[in-house]
């Protein structure tokens, strides 16, 4: 059984979720704009989504963070932010089944393929939309960076929220 953190003024509750996969580019991701994201970073109780969708890459510690109460994600650079780094986050274009609750890029691609929220420089993101709850469509999200330097850009596994 899944279990996500919480975090609530500013404390953390356990986190711990299986699974995933992570994602790893050869080069600078293709830029988009803020208009792809559905919100700034509205006040939420945030959950760190585990199973690969958060990880450690290049000295960083990158987090998808799942809001539980409005329903939004977005990502955050939460230990070894350098100034340059950007991040992201995708989220599928279109609704996903819950299951599995973490896709393969082959799955969100067949779904209708995804959008890109960012890039941000910063060590956080805005936010996107996990679960339409009018529609009641759940959709994947993923957090990527590119860190400062010559690293490759990296992104974690995708997470689909099935609450």
């Amino acid at each position: 059984m899944a279990r996500f953190g919480k975090t609530v003024l500013g404390f953390t509750i356990a986190s711990i979720v299986t699974g995933g996969l992570l994602a790893t580019g050869s080069s600078t991701p293709a830029a988009a704009t803020p208009a792809q994201c559905d919100a700034g970073k509205p006040l939420d109780v945030y959950g760190v989504v585990g199973g690969g969708s958060s990880f450690t890459y290049a000295g960083r510690t990158v987090h998808l963070l799942n809001g539980r109460a409005r329903n939004y994600t977005y990502g955050e650079i939460s230990r070894g932010y350098h100034q340059g780094d950007r991040i992201w986050v995708d989220r599928s274009k279109n609704k996903m089944p819950k299951t599995p609750m973490h896709p393969t890029t082959q799955q969100v691609i067949s779904a209708g393929g995804w959008k890109q929220c960012g890039p941000f420089s910063g060590p956080s993101s805005n936010a996107v939309i996990n679960w339409n709850t009018s529609t009641v469509s759940h959709y994947a999200a993923r957090v990527c960076i590119d860190p400062a330097g010559s690293t490759p850009y990296h992104c974690g596994a995708w997470y689909t929220d099935a609450s």
